[in-house]
């Protein structure tokens, strides 16, 4: 058994949850939600300058809320990073980050000392026996905050990642443990909408992978003929 502390990140403030996993179940053993202006007594915008100062109470909340210190999994917004699909030559398998990076640099705007690269490599070939990955890009300047805000709070940071991967993982669980109706789900693509008073996410999970992911303003979330629309134009995307 293993400790775990998840921290969701989002334009109000952080959630985070602290608990246990073993043998492939986690399960929450407490919550911290903090949200708010710093005026208002929430954190404020995660930044280099304010990373420091929002740890050492993050690291006081925790406290304060029962949850021990354990390896952190941080989730950010899908607006904080870049996605991009791309396709290459099959090459061998060390190769493969080498090949990826270069790709992926090709087609972002963004300085390469600029970001954070990683990718998921995705099932089935393209046309003509490519490879297809999705690049995932953060900004230093973001993940360097997260850093700073970890080791603030005495924790140790063991993984970054965009909130629609959490979400197409919580939908894989969910149907797994019957938490979710599982129907002709299971192999097929699924759509799934996350929203809260700040925003959400567009997903579309296919197979298990992220296959489409948008975000969704707030002021869209607080309309529904507006969010109706949102939706509708997402899945004909």
């Amino acid at each position: 058994m293993s400790k775990f502390i998840a921290i969701d990140l989002d334009p109000q403030g952080l959630l985070a949850v602290g608990g246990t996993a073993r043998g492939g179940h986690a399960k929450v053993e407490q919550a911290v939600a903090w949200v708010g202006t710093e005026a208002e007594g929430g954190p404020g915008p995660l930044t280099p300058e304010s990373a420091r100062r929002i740890g050492e109470q993050l690291r006081d909340r925790l406290k304060e809320a029962g949850v021990v210190p354990a390896p952190v999994m941080v989730s950010v917004p899908r607006d904080r990073v870049i996605l991009k699909e791309l396709r290459y030559p099959a090459v061998p398998l060390p190769e493969e980050p080498n090949v990826v990076r270069f790709q992926a640099m090709k087609e972002l705007s963004d300085a390469p000392e600029d970001v954070v690269l990683d990718y998921v490599p995705l099932a089935g070939e393209a046309a003509g026996g490519e490879r297809r990955s999705m690049a995932v890009a953060v900004r230093k300047d973001l993940f360097r905050s997260i850093q700073l805000m970890c080791e603030a709070a005495n924790l140790r940071l063991a993984s970054v990642t965009p909130r629609p991967y959490a979400v197409a993982a919580g939908l894989g669980r969910a149907l797994a443990t019957g938490a979710a109706p599982e129907g002709e789900l299971k192999a097929g693509t699924v759509a799934v909408l996350a929203v809260g008073p700040g925003g959400g996410e567009f997903t579309v999970s296919r197979g298990g992978e992220v296959a489409f992911t948008r975000s969704v303003a707030g002021p869209v979330v607080a309309s529904d003929s507006l969010l109706l629309s949102e939706v509708r134009r997402n899945l004909t995307m």
